[in-house]
């Protein structure tokens, strides 16, 4: 995908770039070293301080290289999406909302930190700890959430699960009708890597 081209190409990036700046660097230093006298000692430090410039820039490349682990995914041991969950958990059913899409669908995504560049279908990120956040204002005025979401478009809600179970928990009023809506009128479609899509019942059922 693009976002995963992207990925990789910005660590590759990082890596010639960290790779020119110490290339650099050595030319400068090398320019320097003809103007000093030859000697053992200026070698000597020659020898060190390049040691010292040398050693964080390859102990951050090889952090990285260890982190992401780009040549899992380009030698082929593991998967594209196997690649991409190792790293976004909601992935698998942020995919499958993608293989079930429908002209009129649009998402609220709750608690699901403004990542959206896997999604293919319209969204709208909210976060009801937030003091502005839409579904907090819904929940609050005792409005009926169902019709409230259905008005204002959405079809779906993709969650993170611990999240939301935390912040229905801590609650202190309209608890009860926030509860029942989950229990009631949603539908669970796909659950995996503690994230959820949810389809929201339409009027009649």
């Amino acid at each position: 995908s693009i976002s995963l081209s992207l990925s990789l190409s910005f660590s590759l990036f990082l890596y010639l770039s960290l790779s020119l700046s110490l290339f650099i660097s050595i030319f400068g230093l090398a320019n320097i070293a003809r103007c000093i006298k030859n000697t053992k000692y200026c070698q000597l430090t020659m020898v060190l301080f390049l040691a010292m410039m040398f050693a964080p820039h390859t102990l951050y490349i090889a952090q990285q290289f260890e982190i992401i682990q780009p040549l899992n995914y380009l030698s082929g041991k593991i998967s594209r999406d196997a690649y991409i969950t190792r790293f976004r958990p909601e992935y698998p059913v942020i995919k499958f909302a993608n293989q079930t899409p429908k002209k009129s669908d649009k998402v609220l995504c709750l608690f699901m930190g403004n990542r959206g560049y896997y999604m293919d279908f319209p969204h709208f990120f909210d976060l009801p700890t937030n003091k502005n956040s839409f579904f907090k204002s819904t929940v609050s005025t005792g409005q009926n959430i169902r019709q409230k979401l259905i008005q204002n478009g959405f079809t779906k809600i993709l969650l993170r699960n611990d999240l939301t179970n935390k912040w229905l928990n801590n609650l202190q009023q309209h608890k009860k009708t926030a509860i029942l809506f989950f229990q009631q009128d949603i539908e669970l479609m796909y659950t995996a890597g503690g994230y959820s899509l949810l389809q929201i019942k339409k009027d009649g059922f």
